[in-house]
């Protein structure tokens, strides 16, 4: 049975009453806020994202609710109008016609902020002002390069935006990348063709990584199943001659030897392994003066310490593979950065605690003890516990009950150190590259925006480039973007063409898990307020990408980025796959209450 309560008049009027304060509230903070933001009566957006930031301020759950118990209008549904919906508020809830006046600027109609955003998401991906289905953006790796039908098969299957990363790769490959998608495009059938596709490049921006860690030669460990009495078969070469193919087991190298003809077949060549076990080579037969078949019959490893020993003479080995030293780092372990981009990473060593270099040295120079330090994603975390003219220390926090291995180029976050003081979001590496991409992209992404002059320094390098009116994305992924958000968007609103993208990656490490989810809506939230188009960016369908297959929690995270105007997908083996399962659930989203509601309806029991 329908609930059947009425609430008094003078409930009502006590809501309308506090509505009205609230409205007069928002008025003052206006007032006090236009000129320093320079609001002019035109710039609607800003004064709307002004009266939301006042209103959020004031909201709370108890007004919420009473506001909901009167059937009026929800918070998430006025953002985009804040004042007319709160007038609107006023006029149901006092039955007069007019509510209050409209001081000291004209509120957004609904009209014009469907309108407003519209225009701004058209003019930055294309399309139609009206639509209501997300862009699908697509992030091209140079591996498609040796498959060009699958840029084709990315255009017929809904991609609306190309995206190249230019952190990654050069002017070459992004050159060929660009060409082979336009040439897709010629190619499409008239029936097939939708919207031109556009391209959004990303700047690399400061980027923070770990540096190079220094080479160690491995052990070459042969393994011989004794079960099946088999043997495993190699080449012993001398040191400065090659084969011109090994299709065997191992490659042994010999240091100190120049001529084995004098081996004769069947010889053993004795040694003892790295876990000091007593070996034997055995001499199959002479390939030519440099180069004997040998063969071993039991498990053994060789390292460069191992002697091979052959009648009287004696042979060291060389020629190992080098690969970077094993960093491995445990909860409580101490591990040294250097201020230096040349400084190879080591492994811990006595008194020595394992230490790395940074690509930006930088980024250190206002780390305090006790910030917090995220290495690989967050995977590694620590604080600061010494902080030296050449380097920092950190106490291992994470992993805390496992261990983890320290990786060359991996990314760094600092998020409580101030990194923008001494790091610009436009880098010398960027403004080369924007000598390029400049007559190329249709958008480009800022990476690692800090505050709205980083804006500016990028729109006013560019107006000095071309004429051309390039769209501006400014990528929010650290802690300090957050802060400054709101400037950023009323910097951006200046602009022909400006968007906004979640860029959830670094943002979650910066921020924290636990808070990515609330503050990726408080993002999209601020956005709606100011009318502006949004990307939806990082590990979207990541697993089905990849595997070919959706984990359940991406498909609720795909609804969630429904919310955005595009989504962006990272490069995979099913990426195509990922396109056409994004195109066929924003389809679903996109169609009328009624309609998606019986989409389920032969799913269940009829009452």
């Amino acid at each position: 049975m329908a609930d059947q309560r009425m609430y008094p008049a003078g409930q009502r009027e006590n809501l309308k009453n506090h509505l009205i304060q609230l409205y007069r509230d928002i008025e003052g903070d206006l007032s006090k806020n236009c000129s320093d933001h320079e609001i002019t009566l035109s710039q609607k957006s800003k004064i709307n994202v002004c009266a939301f930031r006042s209103f959020q301020k004031r909201m709370d759950a108890e007004l919420e609710n009473k506001m909901i118990e009167e059937g009026l209008s929800t918070t998430d549904n006025l953002i985009p109008h804040v004042l007319y919906s709160l007038n609107k508020m006023i006029v149901n809830l006092s039955g007069e016609a007019n509510g209050v006046e409209t001081n000291p600027a004209p509120y957004v109609h609904p009209a014009d902020a469907y309108r407003s955003k519209g225009q701004r998401r058209q003019g930055l991906f294309g399309g139609t002002e009206s639509e209501n289905i997300p862009c699908i953006m697509v992030t091209l790796d140079r591996s498609m390069l040796a498959k060009p039908d699958i840029f084709s098969k990315l255009l017929t299957s809904g991609m609306n935006i190309a995206r190249i990363n230019c952190a990654h790769d050069d002017v070459h490959v992004w050159t060929a990348l660009i060409e082979q998608l336009k040439m897709a495009e010629e190619n499409i059938s008239d029936k097939d063709k939708k919207d031109s596709c556009k391209i959004y490049m990303d700047l690399a921006g400061p980027k923070i990584r770990i540096g190079e860690l220094a080479k160690e030669k491995t052990d070459l460990t042969i393994t011989v199943d004794r079960a099946n009495k088999n043997s495993q078969y190699g080449y012993l070469v001398c040191k400065g001659h090659t084969l011109s193919h090994n299709d065997l087991s191992f490659l042994l190298t010999a240091a100190n030897c120049e001529d084995l003809t004098h081996i004769d077949e069947n010889t053993s060549i004795l040694f003892k392994d790295t876990r000091g076990k007593n070996r034997i080579l055995t001499v199959v037969h002479t390939v030519h003066a440099s180069c004997l078949m040998v063969k071993l019959n039991k498990t053994a490893s060789f390292n460069e310490h191992t002697k091979l020993i052959c009648n009287k003479e004696q042979w060291t080995l060389t020629n190992f593979e080098e690969v970077p030293a094993a960093i491995v780092l445990k909860r409580d372990d101490v591990l040294r950065i250097y201020k230096s981009d040349r400084y190879q990473g080591m492994p811990a060593q006595g008194n020595m605690p394992a230490s790395i270099g940074i690509s930006l040295p930088k980024a250190l120079y206002n780390v305090r003890l006790g910030d917090n330090i995220y290495m690989d994603d967050g995977k590694i975390s620590g604080k600061v516990i010494k902080v030296e003219e050449d380097f920092i220390e950190t106490k291992i926090l994470k992993p805390k009950s496992e261990t983890a291995k320290v990786k060359a180029g991996k990314g760094i976050n600092l998020p409580d150190s101030f990194v923008y003081l001494n790091v610009p979001a436009l880098t010398e590496s960027d403004i080369k590259t924007l000598t390029f991409i400049h007559e190329k992209a249709d958008i480009i992404g800022l990476s690692f925006v800090h505050r709205p002059q980083d804006l500016k320094k990028l729109a006013d390098y560019l107006g000095s480039l071309t004429d051309r009116s390039i769209g501006i994305v400014a990528k929010i992924e650290t802690k300090e973007s957050i802060r400054h958000l709101t400037n950023i968007i009323f910097e951006g609103l200046d602009f022909k063409h400006f968007g906004i993208m979640i860029a959830r990656g670094d943002l979650a490490v910066e921020l924290g898990y636990s808070k990515l989810a609330r503050v990726q809506q408080d993002i999209l939230d601020l956005c709606r307020a100011a009318h502006l188009p949004v990307i939806w960016a990082t590990g979207v369908l990541e697993k089905m990408t990849k595997k070919g297959i959706p984990a359940r929690t991406e498909l609720t995270d795909v609804f969630a980025g429904a919310k955005a105007d595009c989504i962006m997908l990272n490069k995979g083996q099913y990426i195509t796959d990922s396109v056409i399962f994004i195109k066929k659930i924003m389809a679903m989203k996109n169609e009328d209450i009624v309609r998606r509601n019986s989409h389920s309806q032969d799913l269940f029991l009829p009452l």
